[in-house]
């Protein structure tokens, strides 16, 4: 059984931190990733600018099921969607429009430092609002390219708040593989 998801949504529902989600430390620290997201690489150019086709597959989830946040890995066989990608002199930029996102609220643009050696790191901190909806997302992307078209990497994000009258302090890690599209 196929699943076509869309990178999007899952930035926008998906969820990881190390063990003890509700410490404030580790690699999905708010003011971590904050600063993160406010930091320039050596990278130089704009390479990796484009469109990509991201596989992914969820390597951990300790959300609820009934949050619709984790995609349970026995019912996946390829999950895929798409992302934009914007370098600019040592800064990446990974989007996805909200039309990608199944109405599941605002998406926050990921944003970090791009090396000369390929590596990156983005993140973004964001809140939504609504309703029966309360939630801080944490989230930060580590990877690297292969030449100019490929990358592989780790989607992690965090989710706390309240989501129908439940509360949440869950997070969720995806193993990304992506390649750039015509």
């Amino acid at each position: 059984m196929k699943h076509r998801l869309v990178f999007g949504a899952v930035l926008a529902s998906g969820l990881l931190c190390a063990p003890g989600c509700g410490d404030e430390a580790g690699p999905l620290d708010r003011e971590t990733v904050a600063a993160l997201a406010r930091t320039q690489g050596d990278a130089q150019g704009t390479s990796h600018t484009g469109n990509w086709e991201v596989r992914f597959e969820v390597t951990s989830c300790s959300c609820p099921a009934n949050t619709m946040v984790c995609i349970d890995p026995a019912l996946q066989d390829v999950l895929a969607g798409y992302a934009r990608l914007i370098e600019g002199d040592g800064l990446l930029v990974v989007s996805a429009s909200e039309s990608e996102m199944f109405g599941l609220g605002p998406f926050a643009e990921l944003s970090g430092p791009i090396d000369a050696d390929g590596t990156f790191s983005v993140g973004s901190v964001g809140a939504g609002f609504g309703l029966l909806v309360e939630l801080l997302t944490i989230a930060r992307l580590d990877g690297s390219f292969d030449g100019d078209d490929a990358f592989t990497g780790v989607f992690a994000q965090r989710i706390e708040g309240t989501l129908d009258e439940t509360k949440l302090d869950c997070a969720t890690e995806l193993q990304l593989d992506a390649t750039r599209t015509p």
